[in-house]
């Protein structure tokens, strides 16, 4: 799963099953290093692909 960094847009790549092409997947406190400023940037959220197939936060 692709996921875009909510900061600086930077796209980060998530493996492992539980994540690859999983709708509607919930990941709580994923910590990323974020390939556009290199700083670590943390992710909550619920995930799922909009339209185009890029990931997009499920807004609550």
């Amino acid at each position: 799963m692709k996921i875009i960094c909510p900061d600086h847009k930077g796209v980060v790549e998530v493996t492992g099953a539980p994540y690859i092409s999983v709708k509607n997947v919930l990941i709580e406190d994923l910590v990323i290093e974020c390939p556009v400023c290199e700083d670590e940037v943390m992710i909550t959220g619920r995930f799922d692909y909009d339209e185009s197939g890029q990931p997009s936060k499920i807004k609550q």
